[in-house]
């Protein structure tokens, strides 16, 4: 028997981005705390976030948590992750999820969960950085700069200091490093706040890099948003709007007790 503080969960991963989902009425002993412990790597379940849902037919709640314990505005990958959790197990086969910023649509597309992308609200170029770059400042869903760039080597040494500039404070800046190799093709790595180090891949990070390609060049119809893990998310145009998809897939379900620390 498990204690009554223990929470049932499943955890995803999309693009690598992995994540811990959690039905509303399940997870009481919830805070800052044991968000934070849940997503440890070495001594919780680990993971780059913990999502927290409700279902009403077929629109769902979405709460995204970073690892550092506060709640985010949007996750992209978060919400591909609760849609492949819909769609497998919860019987929604396509639906709407209600987030901070307002709502997602999401189907099933290739075998794999798809959201509709709401319009970039907040778009800032030529904001000089250094000596060494300048960069672009997109609401995507959250906040993320984006550099355009030759060499993504330098983000090891720039991205952490990009994230915490006093321009971007109070919340701070999501810091994506973009190399173009093809049309409608780009390579991106990314420095999250909230989990305060590079990950696998970012949603809202790729849509900002996305959004800026084709306002450059509005006729592309495709583009392909790589990451260092070789995974990749397509965004596709669809009547004027971009649907995002990519790998996502149901690691394991488990409970843990978070009274246990």
């Amino acid at each position: 028997m498990y204690p009554s503080s223990a929470v049932t969960f499943d955890k995803y991963q999309a693009c690598g981005n992995d994540f811990i989902l959690i039905q509303k009425g399940r997870g009481e002993f919830l805070d800052p705390d044991s968000i934070r412990h849940m997503c440890a790597r070495k001594y919780g379940v680990g993971a780059d976030g913990v999502i927290v849902y409700d279902v009403n037919g077929t629109s769902i709640s979405m709460h995204i948590f970073n690892a550092d314990g506060n709640e985010a505005l949007m996750c992209g990958n978060g919400a591909r992750a609760l849609a492949q959790h819909a769609i497998d197990r919860l019987g929604v086969a396509a639906g709407v999820l209600e987030t901070r910023v307002g709502g997602y649509p999401f189907r099933l597309s290739g075998g794999q969960s798809a959201i509709l992308m709401r319009a970039v609200t907040q778009v800032e170029e030529g904001i000089v950085l250094d000596g060494e770059h300048t960069g672009s400042f997109v609401h995507s869903g959250t906040q993320h700069l984006v550099i355009f760039t030759q060499e993504l080597a330098g983000f090891d040494r720039l991205a952490k200091g990009y994230r915490h500039m006093e321009r971007f404070a109070p919340t701070g800046v999501n810091v994506n490093f973009a190399k173009v190799v093809g049309d409608g093709d780009v390579l991106v790595r990314v420095f999250e706040k909230g989990v305060e180090d590079e990950t696998e891949a970012c949603g809202t990070g790729a849509w900002a890099v996305a959004h800026l390609m084709h306002q450059a060049k509005p006729k592309l119809e495709k583009i392909s948003v790589g990451f260092s893990n070789g995974k990749a998310l397509l965004f596709a145009k669809e009547q004027g709007e971009f649907w995002m998809s990519g790998e996502v897939k149901f690691v394991f379900s488990g409970q843990i007790d978070l009274k246990s620390w």
